[in-house]
């Protein structure tokens, strides 16, 4: 079932119960956006499109629309190397389902330093930790209680 929240539009295709179905819908989306000329819109949709890929486990299809979408911002924006805010975190989250620990560490060590706003800050960190929480998991590191954690 598709509900459609015309305050906050962006979580619809988190609404829908069968996730081929968004998949689907952000197919579409996608094409629209195409059509209509706007780059933002277009880029919008298919960051959508990447995290429905990514909820359905199609790993290597999301990873490649979160990539090229990376390469179109620093096109646009070349002090920008990393996706972020909410579309940096989504890829930070496909990074980590693949356990690419390192790679989310670097991404939101550096996004971090770039201030957007209080998401974007509250996002980076949320990925610092979880990727921290997984290095820990994935070896044998033990970390103290009373170790000052500085990121957080």
């Amino acid at each position: 079932m598709l509900s459609y929240n015309r305050w906050q539009p962006e979580r619809t295709l988190y609404d829908v119960e069968d996730v081929a179905q968004a998949i689907g819908f952000g197919g579409q989306s996608v094409e629209f956006a195409n059509k209509s000329g706007e780059d933002f819109e277009n880029w919008k949709q298919r960051v959508k499109l990447g995290n429905a890929l990514h909820q359905y486990s199609n790993l290597k299809d999301a990873e490649n629309l979160f990539l090229n979408d990376e390469k179109i911002q620093i096109e646009a924006h070349p002090d920008d190397k990393f996706l972020y805010s909410l579309i940096g975190y989504y890829f930070c989250d496909l990074l980590l389902s693949q356990v690419q620990v390192e790679d989310v560490l670097n991404r939101a060590s550096e996004t971090i330093k770039i201030i957007r706003n209080l998401l974007s800050i509250a996002l980076d960190k949320l990925s610092l930790g979880r990727a921290y929480l997984l290095q820990m998991v994935t070896t044998s590191e033990v970390v103290t209680i009373s170790e000052p954690v500085e990121f957080i």
